[in-house]
């Protein structure tokens, strides 16, 4: 899995995607989310395959309280009652500042929890941008020069930057300037970013709305173009999982799950792309502990692509607790076969 990060996205990209970009290659199968190999441990497992009896302590790691806290605010964020705010029926956000607690130096928290405060610098015009669609702002950061930018293009509403900046410019208007204020939670979280920002660093910017352009849509895009775009959302999806924010992993790999599936008229050449995003998808799901969802996406991605033994090796976990042993020990025998050379999975066996 490729390291991922923030300045990976940038106008270029968005630039090329809209001028008919051809991707420089298909996409891989990785499948290769699961780096903790299993909610059972290796000689469990082991047992299950010589004895056919199942270890009755199985439990699976779960998702942080920061990621948790991240989707419950993120959620609140997009309700009436938490940002005053009301949606056209074209998606777009009419925010009523009026309404909105706005302190005597012109600070108002968005959320409500003073994660998160805004104050506009030069008042803009027109509508305001919607979910889905491409904007470009300028960044400076007060905190942190990593994380000032001339000229930034991404889709709102795909977690391709932070939550702070996803938030706070759904508010603006074109040619808006303002300052934003934020804590680490909706900025880069407990664990910073690499080398580039601290642990728990509460972040200032200084943010300009400069362009609010199309609706992203896929209708009349090639299917390079569309490889090109899922791929970096799935990469996107990937750098969320590597952080355990397996909330955020979740809606990545689902839009560009509803992408293949709703909006490109041919799919058939991105059948391993859709069978790497369930697969990436029930890894999530797993370290989330919803088995159900595990099953049925781990049966999605299998029917696209059955030899995938990592894929196989999950959906056998997900059966072992529900307690269908035998299918459970079926899967793994398969997988065994399909990955031989894997340490865990041919060791005595």
């Amino acid at each position: 899995m490729n390291e991922f990060c923030e300045e990976n996205l940038n106008e270029e990209f968005f630039d090329a995607f809209s001028r008919r970009a051809v991707s420089s290659g298909s996409p891989s199968l990785d499948g290769s989310l699961d780096e903790e190999r299993a909610v059972c441990s290796d000689s469990e497992v082991l047992n299950v395959l010589r004895s056919e009896k199942l270890s009755r302590q199985v439990k699976g790691p779960s998702s942080g309280d920061l990621e948790h806290e991240c989707a419950r605010e993120r959620i609140q964020a997009t309700k009436a009652e938490v940002l005053g705010k009301s949606c056209s029926h074209d998606g777009h956000i009419a925010h009523d500042h009026t309404k909105s607690g706005i302190d005597e130096n012109g600070w108002e928290d968005l959320l409500g929890s003073g994660h998160l405060m805004q104050k506009i610098l030069r008042a803009g015009h027109g509508e305001r941008p919607a979910s889905g669609q491409l904007v470009t702002i300028r960044v400076k950061c007060a905190s942190n020069e990593f994380d000032n930018h001339e000229k930034l293009t991404f889709p709102l509403g795909y977690n391709f930057h932070i939550d702070a900046w996803d938030i706070g410019v759904q508010l603006m208007q074109l040619d808006e300037v303002s300052a934003l204020k934020t804590t680490a939670r909706f900025a880069y979280g407990e664990l910073g970013l690499d080398n580039k920002i601290p642990p728990n660093q509460q972040q200032e910017y200084e943010i300009e709305l400069l362009e609010i352009g199309e609706m992203l849509s896929f209708e009349d895009k090639t299917t390079e173009e569309a490889e090109l775009f899922l791929e970096t959302l799935k990469d996107r999806g990937n750098f969320h999982y590597k952080r355990k924010n397996y909330d955020a992993a979740v809606r990545l790999y689902k839009k560009g799950i509803d992408i293949i599936e709703k909006e490109i008229l041919d799919s058939s050449r991105l059948e391993s792309m859709l069978a790497s995003l369930y697969a990436n998808l029930s890894a999530c799901h797993m370290k989330l502990n919803d088995w159900t969802e595990v099953l049925e996406t781990t049966e999605r991605s299998l029917a696209l692509h059955g030899n995938n033994s990592k894929v196989l090796f999950r959906r056998a976990q997900a059966q072992i607790i529900r307690r269908e042993y035998d299918d459970a020990i079926d899967l793994l025998k398969r997988a065994i076969k399909l990955d031989s050379s894997d340490k865990f999975m041919s060791h005595e066996c």
